[in-house]
């Protein structure tokens, strides 16, 4: 608009262009009067009510009523602008608008617009002007020093990717005062965050608040906390992971602007109360448990060093203690190697417990309390019955232990789990010690051991799914939206590759390896069955060599059975977790060995990768493992299971730290 900048310029050649200006009576104002001007372009001064020369609606800065100064560029019809340039001011109420008019509408990609609001401050607009509001601008406020760059709606900052800086005040509903506060747990001077510290923001943005999910930067002379992670309600909720300076680090849960919940906090400044207990490791620790803020930690908790190595402890009226007889007792069943010896020998053991080592019925016949008249092929001698029940049981105590060391953390947990499952295992665990000779039974009781070993193990995986992070999957799927595609999009995402991830896409807004696995669960939520099996007929190996096997890592879900878990009735409600779930459990195929020899991958003389021994056989074997199962605890069981007998040792540790990154 540079042909506005020198007004008495312009005003002489908008002058030599007029046909008529008439003077309005009583008033300095003048109106003018399309009549006597010839067709065509032209520019004009006018000064009158907006609707005299204006044929759109009322927007966020105008009212038709409202007394302006126009400067215009362009056509004229019927007395009112129809398309060019113009520049409108109210100059009472200190508004203005600069770009041009479309079809008699302020419109422009590149409008400009003023709003002084008082002596110190004034709003400036930058952006996609849509008749009503800006679609997309950069907004500047003089007064508050802000900064925003997004979508706008009813004046307010609406935006699923926005930029913001300024006052944390005009974003945030809450402060951060409690986040570097002196504390026993901490030893550093206290940080005075307040609501006018300045703040920088990347995220999702909803009635000018932040919403749903981002990152925020807050600054206090000097000092900075970066938050990455949830939001609700314009605080911090939900998962998430914050700094402050070079304090320390959080990662965990957050509820209502607060650190609450199970987390874990990284610092090299904890007070005294750690640095000196005899229990904790020296140097950068970091502990996790529930907390409440920075200043409260729950009963039990754990201590890791750099190294990785941890220790379980528990908080007793201000002093650090070890967690119980029961942390020691699992600590010195560790350090003895005897769980390593009972994973890695668990295919002999599961031999024994299905039955599989038999001698000749009748050497034992007259042994056992059956008659040999009963239907016993090959009866367990050896070993018997009780010795079969103590070794599992032993395999079990230690996972009962291995569940207190990962997921214990409140104040019954460790007396639940023991109560309910470690004090029968270890009494049963017990029974090894009895000499074979003294019991043994049939085959035909290890279908029921088996059944009961299985309803056990059930019950572990039931309790962790229910427990851990993966409670938060749960609900997301719960909340994840219907999807209904029109009948012409459907055939084209049949039909059409690039518009099946283009779909995916623009359903999901992420990216298509990011949004597919949700994309299906949409449609299946949105009771479209039929709709899933013709796309992954129309698109399966693009889908699974793009998506589930993106990467080269190797998919515990078994690609060919992600959609049975969308589609087939056996698995109830189970089927769309296990789909969203178990794309995350990937391990890379240049790591993954068999316990018989052989390899995921291996590299061929000409350097690609090709499937290496014994492959095909692990994965058809996986596959009728996960096929027994009905439901999401058996799968996580019986795939445990799987991995510790067919995988080597170190491949098994693999897959079990990527078991505890899903279930923890």
């Amino acid at each position: 608009m540079t042909q506005f900048k020198n007004l008495a310029a312009f005003t002489l050649f908008a002058v030599s262009l007029l046909a008529s200006v008439v003077s309005a009576a009583g008033s300095n104002l003048f109106e003018f009067k399309s009549a006597n001007v010839p067709p065509g372009s032209m520019a004009i001064e006018y000064y009158g009510a907006l609707s005299g020369i204006y044929q759109g609606k009322d927007n966020l800065f105008f009212k038709g009523a409202d007394t302006v100064h126009v400067y215009f560029v362009g056509e004229l019809r019927d007395s009112k602008m129809v398309n060019g340039a113009a520049e409108i001011k109210d100059e009472e109420r200190h508004v203005s608008y600069t770009g041009n008019i479309v079809n008699g509408v302020m419109q422009d990609d590149h409008a400009e617009a003023t709003r002084v609001k008082s002596k110190k401050s004034m709003e400036f607009f930058s952006g996609s002007f849509n008749g009503y509001e800006f679609d997309s601008c950069f907004y500047a406020n003089s007064g508050t020093s802000e900064r925003y760059i997004g979508k706008m709606s009813n004046g307010k900052f609406n935006d699923v990717s926005a930029s913001y800086v300024g006052p944390l005040y005009r974003i945030y509903n809450g402060d951060f005062s409690s986040y570097a506060i002196q504390s026993d747990f901490f030893d550093f001077s206290p940080v005075n965050f307040s609501r006018k510290d300045m703040a920088t923001f990347q995220g999702a943005m909803r009635d000018g608040r932040i919403a749903d999910f981002g990152s925020l930067s807050v600054v206090h002379k000097g000092d900075t906390l970066h938050y990455t992670g949830d939001f609700e309600n314009a605080q911090v909720n939900g998962v998430g992971t914050v700094k402050v300076g070079d304090l320390y680090s959080y990662v965990g849960h957050f509820a209502k602007g607060l650190i609450a919940g199970l987390g874990e906090i990284t610092s090299d400044h904890f007070s005294r109360l750690f640095t000196e207990s005899e229990h904790v490791p020296a140097g950068t620790i970091s502990i996790k448990g529930i907390w409440a803020g920075i200043s409260g930690l729950g009963t039990y908790f754990r201590v890791t060093d750099e190294d990785g190595a941890n220790v379980k402890l528990k908080m007793n009226d201000g002093t650090i203690e070890e967690l119980s007889s029961l942390q020691r007792f699992r600590n010195w069943v560790s350090e003895t190697g005897v769980s390593e010896w009972i994973v890695s020998h668990r295919s002999e053991i599961d031999k024994v417990i299905t039955g599989a080592a038999f001698v000749d019925a009748g050497v034992c016949a007259s042994l056992l309390i059956f008659p040999a008249s009963a239907p016993v092929t090959g009866p367990i001698c050896g070993g018997g019955f009780f010795t079969i029940v103590g070794t599992e049981a032993v395999l079990q105590l230690i996972l009962t232990f291995d569940a207190i060391n990962e997921q214990c953390y409140t104040e019954d947990c460790v007396e639940d789990l023991w109560k309910n499952f470690g004090k029968e295992q270890l009494f049963n665990a017990g029974l090894i010690l009895l000499p074979p000779v003294i019991a043994r039974a049939g085959k035909a009781v290890a279908p029921t051991l088996k059944s009961y070993l299985a309803t056990v193990k059930e019950f572990g995986y039931t309790r962790a799914i229910a427990m851990s992070k993966n409670a938060q999957a749960v609900k997301e799927l719960e909340m994840l939206p219907e999807i209904s595609l029109p009948r012409v999009r459907e055939i084209d995402v049949l039909n059409d590759r690039l518009a099946f991830k283009q779909a995916v896409v623009d359903y999901t807004g992420k990216s298509f390896r990011d949004g597919f696995v949700e994309f299906f669960v949409r449609l299946k939520k949105s009771g479209q069955e039929n709709l899933i099996k013709d796309i992954w007929k129309s698109h399966k190996d693009f889908i699974k060599n793009s998506g589930i096997r993106a990467g080269g890592e190797h998919e515990w879900l078994e690609a060919d059975r992600f959609v049975d878990y969308l589609l087939n009735p056996k698995w109830g409600s189970d089927g769309a977790y296990l789909a969203y779930i178990l794309p995350r459990m990937t391990q890379r195929t240049t790591g993954v060995k068999f316990a018989n020899g052989g390899a995921h991958t291996i590299v061929d003389e000409t350097g690609r990768k090709i499937p290496g021994p014994n492959s095909g056989s692990f994965h058809k074997t996986l596959g009728e493992t996960i096929g027994s199962c009905n439901t999401a605890s058996c799968v996580f069981g019986k795939m445990k299971s799987f991995a510790s007998r067919e995988l080597t040792s170190s491949s098994y540790k693999e897959y079990l730290a990527m078991e505890r990154a899903v279930l923890e």
